[in-house]
């Protein structure tokens, strides 16, 4: 089950001091593409970090200074490459963000990070179930995270 303890935290945590609430430059990654910048202030962070998993994901959720909300979607993978994908969204609303983050291709995010495996049956085999458990935990995280939202 994806862990949205640091979102909880932010949630529930005591008052943050005043230059936390101040609006900072934000620029959100996006692998292969040019980054999301922005001025906002950071109102959410969730893992669906878990100890043994080869891979897990990574959410921020911004208030724009427009008044719009933004999210970085970033795939963590313990590769020895230790390259990870980066995903960027905005929304005019929370709830529009929430539909960009619930139609997320994570099975995309997956397919970026097999490069260079072999294309035997069993490693077609075992790269479609690393994209449905990526899925699972992806599924689970913007769940819980949006639930959250909805009762804050």
């Amino acid at each position: 089950m994806p862990q949205a303890h640091a979102l909880a935290e932010t949630l529930d945590s005591p008052a943050p001091d005043e230059d936390e609430l101040k609006p900072q430059p934000v620029r959100l990654r996006v692998t292969g593409r040019r980054a999301l910048a922005f001025t906002g202030t950071l109102i959410g962070l969730a893992t669906s970090e878990q100890p043994a998993s080869p891979f897990w994901w990574e959410l921020a959720i911004y208030r724009t200074t427009a008044g719009s909300f933004a999210a970085a979607v970033k795939l963590v993978s313990r590769a020895a490459d230790g390259r990870d994908i980066h995903s960027a969204y905005e929304g005019e609303t929370l709830d529009a963000l929430a539909d960009k983050l619930e139609a997320h291709d994570c099975s995309a995010d997956m397919d970026a990070l097999r490069h260079g495996e072999a294309a035997s049956p069993l490693d077609a085999l075992a790269h479609r179930l690393r994209q449905a458990e990526a899925a699972r935990q992806y599924r689970g995280l913007i769940g819980e995270t949006l639930f959250a939202f909805d009762s804050f």
